[in-house]
């Protein structure tokens, strides 16, 4: 006999499927007819519909994911607002992260206090540096409301963190979108012949592509083993570091993987173990890699970097000053930005603002400023907070980010179970990075590169957290 009771508890069906697969059917033959009429656009316009439909029914569940891979999308719809793909997608993950805070995917954790009044501090900085700024305008008001969106998707990344597979799982789609679009990038390469192309991503991805070779390596090469995909996920990253030829990401990368090298072996007898076990590996995968980049030729774009090192700047030719590398193209831009500094020492001239308001303190030639320093921002992060928030704004981001580092640290000596371990070793090491990243190079402070920054920032508070919770009971 039927049982009533059993017949009325089973689940409802699951319809998201067959709306799918209906909106396929009807997307497919539109796109089509639209191909038969030569209305391109429409077709591709059309093939993308299904799959749209498909990730605004799953949002609730994957909106982590989504913010992680449009941090790879670096075009501006329109550049005096700052508009992006990731910003615009942040901007509704908000709306729909405060109206669904009680959500089951969410964490009930409570922000650490130095985080929450560092954070506050810092945030009240950046608006006192726009209303005090002599360049108060409806564009500065706006920008300051960027950084709370910055800050604030970090928070939705730090109610996220649930657990450690959680962690782990972002560190991993960050590789993967990082390794999508290092295969555009690829292609691009070779079908134009420009070596330091970006495809998608813009410059960030010089940044992200250590970010996302520190994780590979120390996540899930030294710490853990790693299948085929993340092999090949590792190729595609040194080729990507390789061919931006950027020397600070060289530079950023040495230091970071010296620094995670030490962490490692010091900071746990089973990691120490695990290391040396490892060691055979490493070797063999960089006698691979290298021979690799020696027979593809890679090995002469980084030579050729390095050698373009020269310390005699700005020469002259026929009586006009030569600028030969970005060396001097970065001393041009720090003049001008000191000048608005001392112009400006303790509020600064409004965050986000130098590369509106530079041309006001400019003191290199005209021409010169025209062409290597109009519509830049400082080019490191610690000097645009200096720049831009004063002394008063630096100070809060020095406070806040020393904040993030020490607890990402506390973090390791916190963790009991190896997965713990390995997550709170990498977090510290990325955070790591961006400390040392952000002195002598890259731009936190907008785009791309700040969401990432954030993100990262939430994912270690969240992390740091988790383990006090986890470890409440262990004295």
């Amino acid at each position: 006999m039927l049982n009533i009771a059993d017949s009325n508890s089973q689940k409802p069906k699951n319809y998201e499927k067959y709306i799918v697969v209906a909106i396929s059917a009807l997307a497919l033959s539109a796109s089509i007819l639209s191909l038969i009429s030569n209305e391109y656009k429409l077709t591709v316009i059309f093939l993308c519909f299904p799959f749209f439909v498909f990730l605004v029914i799953n949002f609730e569940k994957y909106y982590e994911y989504y913010l992680i891979f449009f941090l790879f999308f670096g075009m501006y719809f329109y550049w005096p607002l700052r508009l992006q793909f990731i910003l615009v997608l942040s901007i509704i993950t908000l709306f729909f992260f405060f109206l669904n805070s009680k959500s089951k995917n969410l964490n009930d954790f409570s922000i650490p206090k130095s985080i929450k009044i560092s954070s506050v501090l810092l945030i009240a900085s950046v608006f006192t540096s726009e209303l005090f700024s002599v360049h108060l305008t409806l564009q500065s008001l706006y920008f300051s409301f960027l950084f709370v969106i910055f800050i604030s998707t970090g928070y939705i990344f730090f109610r996220s963190v649930k657990n450690a597979e959680k962690i782990e799982s972002f560190l991993k789609f960050f590789i993967l979108s990082f390794s999508f679009t290092g295969l555009i990038i690829i292609f691009q390469i070779l079908l134009t012949g420009n070596i330091r192309s970006v495809g998608f991503a813009g410059y960030a991805i010089i940044d992200f592509s250590v970010i996302s070779l520190l994780i590979l390596l120390f996540r899930f090469f030294i710490l853990k083993t790693s299948g085929l995909l993340m092999k090949v996920s590792l190729v595609i990253t040194i080729i990507i570091l390789i061919t931006t030829q950027s020397r600070f990401a060289w530079l950023g990368f040495i230091l970071s993987f010296l620094y995670g090298i030490i962490l490692c072996y010091t900071k746990s007898g089973e990691v120490k173990t695990f290391l040396k076990k490892r060691m055979p590996l490493l070797i063999v995968l960089s006698l691979i890699l290298g021979g690799i980049i020696l027979m593809s030729g890679l090995n002469n774009i980084i030579l050729k970097r390095f050698t373009e090192i020269d310390f005699n700047f700005f020469s002259k030719e026929d009586d006009k000053v030569m600028v030969a590398n970005s060396l001097e193209t970065r001393l041009l831009i720090w003049i001008v930005a000191y000048n608005a500094f001392i112009q400006n020492p303790i509020t600064g001239v409004g965050y986000m603002m130098f590369s509106e308001v530079s041309e006001h303190y400019n003191v290199v030639p005209q021409m010169l400023f025209d062409d290597y320093v109009y519509g830049l921002d400082a080019h490191t992060t610690f000097y645009n907070f200096l720049v831009e928030t004063g002394i008063i704004g630096f100070s809060a981001f020095l406070i806040f980010i020393s904040i993030i580092f020490l607890i990402s640290f506390k973090s390791i000596g916190l963790s009991r179970e190896y997965n713990d371990k390995s997550n709170s070793l990498i977090l510290n090491i990325l955070v790591f990075f961006i400390f040392v990243q952000s002195i002598y190079s890259g731009a936190f402070t907008f785009g791309q590169n700040a969401f990432a920054m954030y993100i990262i920032f939430g994912i270690t508070a969240g992390n740091y957290v988790l383990l006090k919770n986890k470890y409440a009971h262990v004295v």
